[in-house]
């Protein structure tokens, strides 16, 4: 936790706060990983006029007001019913930014909200999944010879079908996708592919619900037929390092996802980030008086 963290506030008591120093900036999102990441980007570029917060080390959201958006319990949907609430502060300055992963919303209709932006494809660790930081990842960090472009285009398709297994077990029961997910995918071919069918049994096998296997196909079916032009839309970030590690044959603490997950954030520079939509919006939000 950042060590001028404040108090966590209700988002009425946030309202308040917000009318006595309307000067006050803060910008909220998930997890601590992605409030690092936009802190160190606004610090670069100069913007230090706000704080960057995970929502839970910010702001009280109960789950009734989650529920009462039609959002799932947890960070992002209390993220969602905050922006929900701040809609409706009439406030005369811009406060407040809330800021989501896309998650799911490529496949489904987006929740519009005046205070809340998105990232630009499924989730925040996905920017570094493109050429130029992904290059400079497997130069230095990786020390290989492998083209980014090749390595992208090797294991694209498995990522965006592992989004759709996982999308289709949480809609028809919340069910997680198993952790060794590779374990289900062809590394010797190129372009890697994944055992759809094997990965939905593993998945459900694990609570029991091997009833649900044509339902979860049926839906992974449907869901193809609506995947978005921009492919790394339909990408979760946790998905790439351990496909990235197989890919390149990495080993020992390199193999570890969370030093490749480090390792790609610390690829990034201000300016790849902007040339998303995200970044310069945030940007643009914060610069308003």
């Amino acid at each position: 936790m950042c060590s001028d963290t404040p108090s966590r506030r209700t988002p009425a008591e946030l309202r308040i706060l917000y009318e006595i120093q309307p000067q006050l900036r803060d910008v909220v999102v998930e997890g601590r990983i992605d409030a690092s990441v936009i802190r160190w980007y606004l610090r670069e570029c100069g913007a230090n006029n706000a704080k960057v917060y995970a929502i839970d080390d910010r702001v009280e959201v109960d789950s009734a007001s989650v529920v009462g958006v039609g959002g799932e319990v947890g960070a992002r949907g209390r993220i969602l019913a905050l922006a929900d609430e701040a809609a409706r502060w009439t406030l005369t300055q811009e406060n407040l930014t809330c800021v989501i992963d896309s998650d799911r919303d490529c496949l489904a209709s987006r929740v519009e909200f005046p205070h809340l932006l998105s990232t630009d494809f499924g989730s925040m660790d996905v920017y570094a999944f493109q050429p130029r930081p992904l290059q400079q990842f497997i130069d230095i960090v990786a020390s290989g010879f492998d083209r980014a472009e090749d390595v992208m285009a090797d294991l694209m398709p498995t990522l965006n079908e592992t989004f759709l297994v996982r999308t289709a077990l949480h809609d028809v029961g919340k069910v997680p996708l198993t952790s060794t997910f590779v374990n289900c995918c062809n590394i010797r071919k190129r372009p890697i592919t994944l055992d759809t069918d094997e990965l939905v049994r593993r998945s459900l096998a694990v609570v029991s619900e091997g009833r649900l296997q044509g339902e979860v196909m049926a839906r992974v079916d449907r869901y193809r037929k609506h995947l978005p032009s921009e492919p790394l839309l339909a990408v979760r970030g946790h998905d790439i390092a351990p496909l990235l590690i197989k890919r390149l044959g990495l080993k020992n603490d390199l193999a570890r996802i969370e030093s490749v997950e480090r390792s790609l954030r610390t690829c990034l520079t201000t300016t790849d980030l902007d040339k998303s939509r995200l970044f310069p919006q945030l940007r643009e939000r914060l610069s308003m008086t």
